[in-house]
C-alpha cells in the first residue's frame, strides 16, 4: 500500500533564494554539536537548492508543510547531483571554451552546458552525504567477557520530514551473536541487516522508547541514546504551535536584507536517555517526555522501566530567530510554558534567560 502523500510548499525565484538563504543560515547560527545532524553538510546542501546555485537548471522547489524542510526529492537530487559532479565535468570542454561557445549562442547547448559547468563545480566542493547514512564503531572488546562496545550514528530525514541523528552507545555479549546485531571481523564494525533495520525502524521514535526498545532484546546493554534534530522550522505555510508568534521584522532588522514580509522560528530539539544523567527533566517547550504523552498505565510501564535498566530522560530545544526583536517573543514563549532555551538571532548575539 503506498503512502498517502505529503502536503507541500513550492518556492520559486526570489522567495525560492531567501528561503534557502534564510534556512541554511539559521541551521549555521545554531552551533549544533556532534548529536545532531551535521549542520555545515546539512546547510551547504540547503544552499545547493537555491537558484543562485543552480542557476535557474531546476524550477520550484518543495518544502515539506509539516516541518518547513526541503522534501526527500530535493534532499536526494543534491545527493546525486554531487556524486555524479566529478564525472560531469570531466565530460565537458574546458571552461574557456565553454564560456566562448556559450558568448556565441547563450540560449542554445553550449549557454546550458556552462551553467553546468558553474552548478557542479560548487558541488564538488560540498559533502554530499545521501540523508539516510549509518556508521557504526568499535569502542572496545573484552575477549574475557565477551563483549564488544559500539557506537552507532545514523542520520535519517524520517517519516515526520524532520533530519534527525541517533547516537548510540551500547555493548553486545559475544553468546548471542547466533544473529548477531553487530558482527566484528578484525577489529572492526560492520552493522548487520538485523541492526541496520532495527535502528531504522526507530529513526521515528523518541530516545526513550529507542533506549528501552533495544534493552529488550537480549544480548544487547544500552548506555545512552541521543536524537538530534533538526527541525520544524516554522517559515509561512507551515502551522505553528499556539502561542508561537512569527511576525514580520522590525525596520531596520531585515526588510533591507532580503528577510521578506514573513519571519522565521527555527527549532533544534535533543532528546536524550541515559544511564549517567542524575535527573529526568524537560526543557523542551515543544514536546513532553514520553510519559507525560501517554495513558497512566501506560506511562508507569516506562516509569518501571527506568528503574528496571537504571536510565534518566531529558529533553531539550534551542531556537533560531530571523530579528532579534523576535528573541523576546520566542522567550516569552517559552518561559509561558515553564522552560528555559538558548536563542539565537540570525543577526546579533544571542540570548539566554
Amino acid at each position: 500500500m503506498s503512502e498517502a502523500p505529503i502536503d507541500t510548499l513550492a518556492f520559486t525565484g526570489e522567495d525560492q533564494e531567501r528561503y534557502v538563504d534564510r534556512v541554511a543560515r539559521a541551521i549555521e547560527r545554531a552551533r549544533l554539536n556532534e548529536h545532531y545532524p551535521p549542520g555545515r553538510r546539512l546547510a551547504a546542501q540547503v544552499r545547493a537548492m537555491g537558484p543562485q546555485a543552480h542557476l535557474q537548471l531546476y524550477g520550484e522547489l518543495q518544502v515539506d508543510a509539516r516541518t518547513g524542510l526541503p522534501t526527500y526529492r530535493e534532499w536526494t537530487r543534491v545527493c546525486a547531483d554531487a556524486e555524479l559532479a566529478p564525472k560531469v565535468l570531466a565530460s565537458l570542454p574546458p571552461l574557456s571554451v565553454l564560456q566562448s561557445r556559450a558568448q556565441a549562442q547563450p540560449g542554445g547547448i553550449h549557454g546550458k552546458q556552462l551553467l553546468k559547468h558553474h552548478y557542479y563545480s560548487q558541488l564538488v566542493q560540498i559533502d554530499g552525504t545521501p540523508p539516510s547514512h549509518m556508521v557504526v564503531r568499535l569502542r572496545k572488546v573484552d575477549a574475557s567477557a565477551r563483549r564488544a562496545w559500539f557506537h552507532v550514528v545514523l542520520d535519517k530525514l524520517d517519516a515526520n520530514g524532520l533530519f534527525v541523528r541517533f547516537s548510540i552507545d551500547l555493548s553486545q555479549r559475544s553468546s548471542f551473536w547466533n544473529r548477531a546485531m553487530v558482527e566484528l571481523s578484525d577489529d572492526a564494525a560492520r552493522e548487520t541487516e538485523a541492526l541496520r533495520a532495527i535502528v531504522y525502524r526507530m529513526s521515528s521514535l523518541d530516545a526513550e522508547l529507542t533506549f528501552v526498545r533495544l534493552a529488550d532484546v537480549e544480548g544487547l546493554t544500552v548506555e545512552r541514546v541521543f536524537k538530534g534534530t533538526v527541525g520544524p522550522i516554522f517559515v509561512a505555510g507551515v502551522a505553528r504551535p499556539p502561542g508561537l508568534v512569527v511576525a514580520p521584522p522590525e525596520a531596520g532588522e531585515g526588510g533591507a536584507g532580503g528577510e521578506g514580509t514573513e519571519a522565521l522560528v527555527a527549532t533544534f530539539g535533543l532528546d536524550m536517555a541515559s544511564d549517567d544523567l542524575a535527573r529526568d527533566g524537560n526543557n523542551d517547550p515543544l514536546e513532553a517526555l514520553l510519559t507525560g504523552r501517554l495513558p497512566e498505565e501506560q506511562a508507569q510501564a516506562y516509569h518501571h522501566a527506568r528503574q528496571r535498566y537504571g536510565y534518566r530522560v531529558f529533553k531539550d530545544r534551542k531556537f533560531v530567530v530571523s530579528s532579534r526583536s523576535m528573541v523576546k517573543r520566542a522567550q516569552q514563549f517559552c518561559t509561558e510554558r515553564g522552560t528555559r532555551n538558548v536563542v539565537y538571532a540570525l543577526r546579533g548575539g544571542r540570548r539566554v534567560p
